[in-house]
């Protein structure tokens, strides 16, 4: 077991009057080890009896002195479990076992035995409860230690498998289902993790305990959150088994958006987790100790690493935004942003949004000034209290619509309508309809400046709810100047100065329109 929680290790034992109800089940306890002195040893795990069978023959001629209360008393001074077994047969003879010990854990867990010889009170506790698969292994762990033998104990079977660590099928299945975890094929992990993230250490927001039993061929996987719930998990699980070498065995670890970065040896790592396997960290505190030193050990680093869910990409910029999938637009602040940091930079999740989370200020924002040349909105854009993919979007429509005015012809001077159709037009392209149409109150203020609002209307299908504003000749002038409209506000830019001209003629003006030379 991990320092062996059910060895003496953190315990304490007192003695009291023993109650009716426990002193009878003390005594049932004794009445089955003598008739079954089996089950308080292991079998070997192909059925001989290699490794336990000269104690084995001694307990067993103990169990047929049950009868004989004199060498009972005599054998019971030994101080081992032979003794132990003699002194437990002892309360049969009376049928009483009036004071009881009392052996407390370092959990706080207490057990009951009554002494009666001179053995470790380990080894009475292990004679008194054999049926039971942690108590049973108090009897038999220094044995085993000494022997550096593996034995296995669970409520099917009680298992040696010798030197090698072998644990049974049965035993895994008992231990995953008093883990509360759910086993599938060769993983059994908590309801948030999967067999494949544990298996390849795949990286999540939040950090999780992964434990790799190699002997067992199983992989153990519990996230932060369903840690906060538990003791240590190995303490746990180390209660129902011996294994000498148990560091050798299983590799206790904590995989969190920084560990692939943090490279450590297999020393490196069985050292970090010296103190989970001795039980001062419960799961949780083993988590949050490793990824603060996985995070400050990686933060410190000086040459440049790009990391993403777990995996890393060296120090490739373009790999690693190739990697999270970004927009066009994204990818422009992206290559700015990366250009910017010499920092290792690590992200749980392979989206764009979370390399704006960590660099958003100040290279996010100077991106933002980079591509808005207006300081005023540029200013009111990184003030914005959103998301930096809206901020994004907003900056990429303003730059659109900055390119869109700058493509659009010039002119020297415009007549009064075409004038006014020309800044309707540049809003309709650039910013959208909603904008053009509050603008539309701004038209010139005769019957052809009316008659043109109402065809601006009829193009961007809002005439409905001001159609009672216009007489019927403005209405009909309208319906005949949507057309022109129509070309106006679709026109390329090559063909934009033909359009404005053709809607102005179609107006009744035989002004002509000249561009502004650059």
């Amino acid at each position: 077991m991990a320092k062996k929680q059910a060895q003496a290790q953190g315990q304490r034992s007192f003695a009291r009057t023993a109650p009716k109800s426990q002193e009878k089940d003390l005594i049932d306890n004794a009445r089955f080890l003598q008739q079954h002195p089996d089950e308080i040893l292991p079998r070997s795990d192909d059925g001989s009896d290699r490794y336990f069978a000269k104690l084995r023959k001694h307990i067993t001629q103990i169990a047929a002195m049950h009868d004989n209360p004199e060498r009972l008393k005599r054998l019971a001074n030994k101080k081992n479990l032979e003794g132990a077994v003699a002194g437990t047969l002892l309360l049969l003879d009376t049928e009483k076992a009036p004071v009881l010990g009392y052996l407390e854990f370092s959990t706080g867990q207490t057990v009951m035995y009554a002494q009666r010889g001179k053995a470790d009170k380990e080894q009475f506790v292990a004679a008194q409860h054999c049926r039971d698969p942690v108590y049973r292994l108090l009897g038999i762990y220094s044995h085993a230690k000494k022997k550096h033998l593996c034995v296995y104990s669970w409520d099917g079977g009680y298992v040696c498998t010798g030197k090698d660590p072998k644990p049974p099928k049965d035993f895994l299945f008992f231990l995953i289902k008093k883990l509360n975890l759910t086993q599938q094929e060769d993983a059994a992990t908590c309801p948030h993790l999967t067999p494949e993230i544990v298996h390849e250490k795949k990286s999540l927001s939040t950090p999780y305990l992964r434990l790799q039993w190699q002997s067992a061929n199983l992989t153990i996987g519990i996230c932060e959150t369903c840690t906060k719930t538990r003791g240590n998990t190995l303490f746990t699980m180390s209660k129902y088994f011996v294994e000498p070498r148990l560091s050798n065995d299983i590799l206790a670890e904590v995989v969190s958006t920084y560990s692939a970065a943090h490279q450590t040896t297999l020393k490196e790592l069985q050292k970090a987790a010296a103190g989970y396997f001795s039980g001062s960290f419960t799961d949780a505190q083993f988590i949050a100790e490793r990824a603060r030193h996985q995070h400050s050990t990686v933060r410190k680093q000086t040459n440049q690493v790009f990391m993403a869910q777990g995996v890393s990409y060296g120090d490739s910029a373009q790999t690693f935004i190739d990697a999270l999938e970004p927009t066009a637009e994204e990818r422009q602040a992206l290559d700015y942003i990366l250009g910017k940091v010499t920092e290792p930079v690590i992200i749980a999740e392979k989206s764009p949004s979370k390399v704006f989370e960590l660099f958003w200020t100040p290279h996010g924002k100077d991106f933002i000034r980079s591509i808005v040349t207006d300081p005023q909105y540029a200013a009111a854009l990184c003030n914005m209290h959103d998301s930096p993919s809206t901020i994004l979007k907003l900056a990429f429509e303003w730059q659109t619509h900055q390119d869109t005015l700058n493509a659009l012809p010039k002119y020297t001077a415009l007549p009064a309508l075409a004038a006014f159709a020309d800044a309707i037009a540049r809003l309709a392209k650039t910013q959208g309809t909603e904008k053009a149409i509050r603008e539309l109150k701004k038209r010139p203020d005769t019957p052809h400046g009316k008659s043109l609002e109402y065809a601006f209307l009829l193009a961007f299908q809002a005439e409905k709810e001001a159609k009672w504003k216009f007489t019927t000749e403005e209405i009909n002038y309208g319906e005949f100047l949507k057309p022109s409209v129509d070309r106006l506000i679709n026109a390329p830019v090559e063909d934009y100065t033909t359009a404005l001209q053709s809607l102005l003629s179609a107006c009744g003006s035989t002004e002509t329109i000249t561009e502004q030379n650059d």
